[in-house]
């Protein structure tokens, strides 16, 4: 069982330069099932953001999503690496104008792909967050570095008022 201060911890969580603000237009596109739409809908909220809902099962198809960011302009984006994969592949650096934050979760970030992202997307901020369910959406954050070249994208520090082990 995960208890709500969790929840509210990371909701709480103000790094200056990913929390939404009220000029920020969000796409809540993750299923309700899922601990990401929490974050989608309660942190835009709370901070004054405006939400744009996507239609139910668009957060699997990259062509749509290209098309409601650029319809919508959305400027911050929470997304897994895979379908960031699929959106670079269709995207050209034209498209996607309005992105500034692009928070990818849920999956390993090559550094490969990173790479890519910030070829087409230069324009927007790349962060890295890692954390498992159980521990309330994310338990870490790591701004990705334009200059790294070689290794592995960090998962990075742990966010506010939480402590990281790491194992093995």
């Amino acid at each position: 069982m995960i208890e709500h201060q969790g929840v509210v911890n990371r909701l709480s969580w103000r790094p200056s330069d990913i929390v939404p603000k009220s000029c920020d237009r969000v796409i809540q596109k993750t299923s309700f099932g899922f601990d990401v739409s929490v974050s989608e809908i309660f942190w835009t909220l709370l901070n004054g953001a405006r939400l744009v809902i996507a239609r139910p099962g668009g957060e699997r198809d990259p062509i749509y999503l290209v098309d409601i960011i650029n319809s919508q302009s959305i400027t911050m984006i929470d997304i897994v690496p895979s379908m960031l994969q699929g959106m670079i592949g269709l995207a050209t650096p034209e498209d996607c104008g309005s992105l500034r934050k692009i928070l990818c979760a849920g999956e390993e970030l090559s550094l490969t792909l990173q790479k890519r992202c910030e070829d087409v997307f230069s324009f927007a901020k790349l962060v890295n967050l890692y954390g498992p369910s159980e521990v309330t959406i994310e338990a870490t954050y790591s701004r990705c570095d334009k200059n790294q070249n070689t290794g592995r994208v960090p998962i990075g520090r742990p966010i506010s008022n939480t402590r990281i082990y790491i194992l093995d």
